[in-house]
């Protein structure tokens, strides 16, 4: 597929093919498993449904001082009107007032990722981008070298389910997963600043608390709410989310300097649904957004508190900030200039 696009011009995919969420089954099965299309297979073979936007990087481009580095080639699914075509990341980036620019998977091994505190990776992507992203079936060791020295990079790791996308590659720290779609997720960590909502949101951010209350409010029902579950964790791995069976699909964990946070939940496809009379359905996204400089901040979390070296829990915190930076209740929003 060519990849020579103008800069900042946004391009439909003529491929009808990638899978919406809407036109899944909604009975997961019983049992877990793995009926993945290879990386390689023609669009052809992909199931119709959504066309998302192929987004040329050089619409936002880095041109120094930018804190967080999105990696994305397709607008996740879609965007609705009131949403910025490139998709729910860029929305949220840009709504919390975050110094962003944005790469495309094929720029991964000529960019210089130590520069950016953050990276976040966009879920659902087209095949050549898991090509991009784990040559050889491996992670790319830029990746890797970026979170072992400190980096802080979350990733949004859902694929399309049954199509598949990074199925039996390795990601950083040996993570892999599984595909299965449920449509039960529930909350694993319910102290986790993800799920509290604790964080600055900057100016116009959609953070709000997690809850686990029914259809859409916030974890079930979204045909599907995640489309794996993570297998070969870490040392030391927080369950953020689980599906039905207890199977981790948004955890935390630390790798050498660094923090990742990964998900296989369909986070940017609730986001837009969102065409302006849900604002809640944003929150997950935001939240995991507003994370990002927490961690980047050098805080360690609720999540990390159990597995994280006494050198990492001796980060600063703000005043009025509980052990592992949740807040205590009743206590006010510190202003975060750091922990």
């Amino acid at each position: 597929m060519s990849r020579a696009f103008l800069p900042g011009l946004l391009t439909l995919v003529g491929i009808g093919a990638l899978a919406s969420c809407s036109d899944e089954q909604r009975n997961a099965p019983t049992a877990p498993t793995s009926n993945i299309t290879p990386r390689s297979a023609t669009s052809a073979s992909l199931r119709p449904g959504l066309a998302p936007l192929l987004v040329d990087g050089a619409a936002f481009p880095c041109v120094g001082g930018e804190t967080v580095l999105l990696i994305q080639d397709v607008t996740p699914w879609f965007s609705p009107p009131n949403q910025d075509p490139a998709g729910a990341d860029v929305t949220e980036l840009k709504a919390q007032g975050k110094q962003f620019c944005m790469i495309n998977s094929d720029q991964i091994g000529t960019t210089d990722l130590t520069v950016f505190p953050e990276i976040l990776i966009a879920a659902a992507q087209l095949p050549t981008f898991y090509d991009n992203l784990f040559p050889n079936g491996t992670v790319r060791q830029s990746i890797s070298d970026y979170v072992n020295q400190g980096g802080i990079l979350s990733a949004n790791l859902t694929d399309f389910f049954p199509v598949g996308g990074w199925q039996g590659d390795v990601f950083v720290g040996g993570l892999q997963h599984t595909s299965y779609g449920s449509e039960e997720n529930l909350i694993a960590a319910q102290s986790h600043p993800i799920i509290v909502d604790e964080l600055p949101c900057g100016p116009t951010g959609h953070c709000g608390p997690i809850v686990d209350a029914g259809i859409r409010d916030d974890l079930d029902g979204w045909d599907f709410s995640s489309h794996g579950y993570f297998t070969n964790l870490p040392d030391g791995t927080q369950l953020i989310l689980v599906d039905e069976l207890n199977r981790p699909v948004m955890i935390e964990y630390a790798f050498g300097a660094g923090d990742v946070i990964a998900t296989l939940t369909t986070t940017e496809w609730r986001y837009a649904q969102d065409a302006g009379i849900d604002p809640q359905f944003r929150k997950l996204l935001a939240n995991e957004i507003a994370y990002q400089d927490f961690r980047a901040a050098g805080c360690v979390g609720a999540s990390l508190v159990s597995s994280a070296s006494p050198s990492r829990l001796a980060a600063a915190r703000p005043a009025g900030a509980a052990r592992g930076g949740a807040l205590r209740a009743g206590q006010p929003r510190p202003q975060w200039g750091g922990c």
